[in-house]
């Protein structure tokens, strides 16, 4: 189980509000929107399909991009990157993922976001620390 500190939600979502390792171009916005890639728990994008090499590059991209923010923000707080890429996927997965967009939450399989909030694992919320 991961352990944050009650702060590091406010300060991952702020970097997922402000980095620009959260942006896309268009191939990985289509690719979003086809069913083919998604976001997970874990802070990263990833495959639920057969993608073309530059979108595979695209989001290979994006996810160095993201490792080096959660690196930083990590390095602030004294935590491990896992520990800051997890906090900063559970901002994603509340507020980033469109109805209709896919999601992972750990090994479990892929799905669609309804119009519902994702039910997300305990330690995503602040108040169960």
């Amino acid at each position: 189980m991961i352990a944050f500190r009650p702060y590091m939600l406010l300060i991952a979502a702020l970097l997922c509000l402000e980095s620009p390792a959260l942006s896309q171009d268009e191939a990985v916005s289509a690719a979003k929107a086809g069913g083919l890639v998604g976001e997970q728990l874990n802070g990263y994008l990833g495959f639920a399909g057969e993608v073309s090499p530059e979108v595979r590059a695209a989001v290979g991209a994006l996810n160095i991009e993201r490792r080096a923010a959660y690196t930083d923000l990590a390095t602030k707080l004294r935590v491990t990157v896992e520990a800051a890429a997890s906090a900063s996927g559970c901002q994603i997965l509340s507020a980033r993922v469109l109805a209709g967009q896919l999601f992972r939450i750990g090994s479990a399989p892929w799905q669609i976001k309804g119009a519902a909030p994702i039910a997300l694992p305990h330690f995503c919320n602040p108040a169960n620390h």
